[in-house]
């Protein structure tokens, strides 16, 4: 895209989560002036999850076309994927959610 923000520099700011791969959320200042919360994953391949959300946004075009799906406000909360290789990549950080096993942990306890 002509008008798509590219990045401008790395926050000093890093956040090491508690799991087995250690991921690690940071801060990216962006040409567009915004600065993004990504998520780095270490020993993860993240082709199929971008796979994934290339899926999502064709079913999104498919929702959006469709009256029922429109007037419902139907659609799929997509987010960016960056494979950089086999064993590592980028997710755009999504706020305010919850991961699946953490709503489970609480229904289950």
């Amino acid at each position: 895209p002509v008008n798509a923000a590219t990045i401008v520099s790395f926050q000093d700011r890093i956040e090491v989560w508690p799991s087995m791969q250690k991921p690690k959320k940071i801060w990216v200042k962006c040409s567009d002036g915004s600065t993004y919360e990504m998520l780095c994953k270490p020993k993860d391949d993240l082709r199929k999850d971008c796979r994934l959300m290339e899926f999502n946004a064709l079913i999104n075009k498919c929702l959006y076309k469709d009256a029922e799906s429109l007037k419902r406000h139907l659609h799929i909360r997509t987010y960016s994927v960056v494979p950089l290789n086999e064993e590592c990549g980028l997710l755009e950080w999504v706020r305010h959610t919850s991961g699946l096993r953490h709503i489970l942990n609480k229904i289950y306890r």
